[in-house]
């Protein structure tokens, strides 16, 4: 065990990603590769086993050939043991906190060959790729920075850190061009596809996405049991019965299904119904940011069904919109009066950036309400 080596004291923070292509991305730009055997050793090493395998078994040149491969792959893991030690001393030498991400190597590189019942697929391919992992030293990297910087070193959950924007934090697999280059789709923010990831892993910004008001900002982003990637799904909608003997319950029916419900009800009367202060929140206090990041799943949507207009969407989404039209309602009375020379007063409820476009039914894209002094409020 090495002793602990000191940090720079000045609280910098490095993100690292790991590769194949690239060993180690840093989030400063710089890229660290581990050292290989060199093609004229790898053709050493076909040559030694090849004359291994045809010489007579138990003689002495069988016995010779695979020393000579044993010496050569040694050497390969001295380089590569070399290399770490020197990395790791130079990340814990020069930074406060190394952020890795937090890759299970273990599983990374299991066998696909599977069973006799049922027996696995690309075989080859995938030990192929078992060896160029094993060969870049990640788990070897990270322990020994542990090891020189206790306490310093921290795993970032992996998912989700080559798919996010480092810029504006937007996320899109449609970003990741290459195995090379990230262009975001959203604010077109271009840098290497390794860099970026390195640069999330540094602001802590890993796992299932969650709203955030900065990107970058820092700090794990907790994990969450629902879809990142998925757009709402408000299939359902519901409208309020008010019984005779007091209560009240919802109908709750797809909006195809209107038409028929329709049929079905009475012309009913007029109700009025009191909400608490605490279900519309100070609009000071939203972040509407967060809206425009796909993480988020709270936004109202419209359907159309029997020329009628539903708007649907969660709790989350009726609050933070039933904050502008109380705010309609509270401030568009006075309004002429206190601006004569202004415009109509009016809200727009938007559906987010991740409405349904697949539909023939023409719905909008802004549901538009402008104050008329004819209501009864």
């Amino acid at each position: 065990m090495p002793d602990p080596v000191e940090g720079p004291g000045t609280d910098t923070v490095i993100g690292i990603d790991r590769g194949v292509t690239i060993t180690a991305a840093l989030s400063d730009g710089r890229t660290l590769n581990c050292p290989q055997l060199t093609t004229r050793e790898r053709a050493q090493i076909r040559k030694h086993q090849r004359r291994a395998a045809r010489a007579p078994k138990g003689s002495a040149a069988k016995a010779a050939g695979y020393a000579k491969v044993a010496r050569l792959k040694a050497r390969e893991v001295n380089r590569r043991k070399d290399w770490c030690e020197k990395t790791s001393t130079m990340l814990a030498r020069g930074y406060d906190l190394v952020r890795f991400e937090k890759l299970n190597i273990k599983t990374m590189t299991r066998s696909a060959k599977g069973t006799v019942e049922r027996p696995g697929r690309n075989v080859a391919q995938k030990s192929g790729l078992n060896r160029s992992i094993l060969a870049q030293g990640w788990g070897l990297l990270r322990q020994r920075t542990g090891h020189k910087a206790p306490g310093r070193v921290e795993d970032v959950p992996a998912p989700y850190t080559s798919l996010r924007c480092s810029a504006c934090g937007w996320i899109d697999k449609n970003s990741r061009k290459s195995q090379a280059e990230f262009v975001c789709s959203s604010c077109g923010f271009t840098c290497n596809a390794d860099t970026n990831a390195a640069t999330n892993v540094a602001a802590g910004q890993g796992g299932i996405p969650r709203p955030r008001r900065t990107a970058g900002a820092g700090g794990t982003t907790p994990p969450n049991q629902r879809s990142s990637v998925r757009e709402p799904q408000p299939a359902w909608v519901g409208i309020p019965l008010f019984l005779r003997g007091g209560g009240c319950q919802s109908l709750r029916f797809p909006p195809a299904r209107w038409k028929a419900v329709r049929s079905r009800l009475d012309t009913g009367r007029p109700q009025t119904t009191a909400t608490p202060e605490r279900d519309f929140p100070d609009e000071d206090t939203l972040d509407h940011e967060r809206r425009a990041y796909r993480s988020y799943r709270d936004h109202l949507a419209f359907d159309i069904a029997a020329h009628t207009l539903f708007v649907v969407g969660s709790p989350t989404a009726f609050r933070e919109h039933g904050t502008a039209l109380r705010g309609l309602v509270d401030q568009a009375p006075s309004f002429p009066y206190r601006h004569p020379h202004a415009g109509h007063f009016c809200v727009e409820l938007d559906p987010g950036p991740w409405s349904r476009i697949r539909n023939r039914r023409r719905l909008p894209a802004t549901l538009h309400i402008q104050y008329s002094a004819d209501w009864r409020v």
